[in-house]
Formats: structure tokens, sequence, C-alpha cells
């Protein structure tokens, strides 16, 4: 029986991927789209490893002071554009009224986090706990966040289910014991199911409102 809902958020809660896409090709000034191919196989992995990579693979040595400005251009993305998926904090509320623990672990960095739910109108009070890049040693694919996350809650990891856009992220929940559940923002529900090992997939992030009710 599914007691606790985490939730990875870049491309789950918000379509904040495209944001840090966007992001760095303003700010790294690079002739690319935000659907080039070197955007994927970094989903998921942290935002250091996002822009390092995105920064490597065009010849720009990365440095801190370029994820800072990433992120500076991200916090003006997010207010020019709408990036909060329809009907996500809604169903936040619905969630949470139903008793389910809910908890976020990202990949990104806490001042990342934060924009991301300042957009959607929610505080990290709202959550049970929010755990961020900041606050574990090893990224996904590594299930150090999860893992942590669940140790917060003291929950049983089989009653846990991890809402998840990248196969990394789907690696990181099942290695924390967790079930993971696909949502398919990024990836399409197939490669979720084949390459990710997704326990269910979702074509969005709303029909896990549907999904839970399905396997009660």
């Amino acid at each position: 029986m599914i007691k606790h809902i985490i939730f990875d958020m870049d491309g789950v809660l918000l379509d904040s991927e495209q944001a840090i896409r966007k992001a760095c090709i303003r700010v790294m000034n690079l002739d690319i789209t935000t659907e080039d191919d070197v955007f994927k196989p970094l989903t998921g992995t942290g935002d250091t490893n996002f822009v390092r990579g995105v920064a490597e693979d065009n010849g720009i040595t990365y440095t801190d002071d370029l994820k800072q400005e990433v992120y500076k251009e991200i916090s003006v993305i997010v207010k020019e554009e709408s990036v909060v998926f329809p009907g996500v904090a809604e169903m936040l509320h619905t969630l949470k009224e139903r008793g389910y623990t809910l908890a976020v672990a990202s990949a990104a960095d806490r001042v990342k986090v934060l924009i991301n739910l300042d957009c959607m109108g929610l505080t990290e009070d709202f959550f049970h706990t929010v755990i961020t890049g900041n606050d574990v040693a090893a990224q996904k694919p590594a299930p150090d966040c999860y893992i942590k996350v669940i140790e917060t809650i003291g929950a049983d990891p089989g009653e846990c289910l991890v809402v998840e856009d990248a196969i990394k992220g789907l690696a990181a929940a099942h290695g924390a014991g967790a079930l993971g559940a696909g949502v398919a923002t990024t990836f399409t529900q197939e490669i979720l199911k084949t390459e990710g090992k997704a326990d269910y997939t979702i074509a969005q992030t709303v029909d896990l409102l549907e999904l839970l009710d399905s396997i009660r």
C-alpha cells in the first residue's frame, strides 16, 4: 500500500527542464536549440553536472560562477513563462488532503528548488521534507537523495512511490527500494518502462491521482 509520495521536481512538477536548457543557451551564447541531443543524457543528474556537461560539450570551461549565471537567467525565464504543469498544484493539495506524506527529492541545488516552489505558490513547509542536490554527496542515479527522504520520514521503502521523468531518477528510486512511476514529459512511456524499469507510467503528472486510485 502506497502511503508516501516522493516527487522529483524538474520535469515532474514544473516544465523547468526547458528553463535550464534555455538559460544555458542564453548564458553560454550557444547556437543550439532546447531539443539538441546534448541535453537528454544530462537530464536528472543535478544542476552542476547538467551545466558542466553542456559547457564542456561546447568547449566552455565550467565554473561555479557560470552555474550562478545560469540560475539568474532561470529566475528570469520562470517569471516570463508559464512553467508549472496545469493542475499539479491542485493535485498536490488533493493528495495531502487524502493523507499521503508528500516529499520532494531533487538533484537541483536548493536555490533553484526554492525558485520553482515559489512559482507554484508553495513553500518548503508544504512538504514533509525537501531534499536537494546540496543535501547529498552523490547525485542521481545514485539513490542517496531518495534514501535520505525515506529515512527522514521514517517510511518503509516499499510504501513509497517516487514520481520521476528521467531514467536515471528511476534508477535512483529503485536503488532506494522504492516503487517508481515514470511521467512521460522527457522520455516516452515505453522508454521509461524498458530503460527506466518504471513500475508504472503516466502521460502527465496529474494522472497520478487516477493511478493511485487504480492500485489501492
